[in-house]
């Protein structure tokens, strides 16, 4: 009888094998995993607005660390309200929303006396001026250095011909000087601030 001497496998390959079939197996495992929901938004979303689960698409997506700053599905709670402008179509940042009212904040209408800046859209700050008559001629006087803008609207009525109003959110005070000027028929003026 002949004796057959197999070659036996060598125990450095038998662990190569194994670690490679491992990792074969988490990548797929890995690739596998299901994707966070997150939160965009269906159309703008206005300062003091309360926002539900309606109000937004669910997109899944793998933003890794970046994730952090954006609310998921998961996340979403009835009792949020908008504190900055959200636009339709961006991912809902978890640091424009509060778990209470926005306080002391109302929103007006404007019509610059000058024609309003295209870079003028909502969520852009912008510097309110307003012009005096002093006895050396006409004066600019900041009224508001930093106020939000809500929304763009286009003033499609007779008289105003590409005439843009902008509803800008202030505070109860920055609203009376506005509402003052306006009165007064003095020329409001609005500049992006920096």
């Amino acid at each position: 009888m002949k004796k057959v001497f197999r070659r036996r496998v060598s125990s450095w390959t038998v662990l190569g094998t194994s670690a490679a079939i491992s990792l074969v197996v988490a990548g797929l495992l890995a690739l596998n995993r299901p994707l966070p929901e997150y939160l965009v938004a269906r159309g703008d979303l206005h300062p003091g607005q309360r926002v539900t689960i309606e109000n937004f698409h669910l997109m899944r997506l793998d933003l890794a660390s970046a994730g952090e700053g954006y609310l998921t599905s998961a996340d979403m709670d009835e009792s949020y309200v908008v504190s900055q402008v959200i636009l339709g179509g961006e991912l809902l940042p978890s640091r424009s929303l509060s778990s209470a009212d926005v306080q002391g904040l109302t929103t007006l209408v404007l019509e610059s006396s000058l024609p309003v800046s295209e870079k003028i859209t909502p969520g852009t700050w912008v510097q309110i001026w307003r012009t005096t008559s002093t006895a050396l001629g006409m004066n600019g006087e900041l009224l508001i250095s930093r106020s939000e803008v809500a929304s763009v609207i286009q003033d499609e009525s007779l008289g105003s011909i590409d005439q843009r109003l902008v509803e800008v959110l202030v505070t109860q005070e920055q609203a009376s000087l506005l509402i003052e000027s306006i009165a007064a028929e003095m020329d409001l003026y609005l500049l992006v601030a920096t």
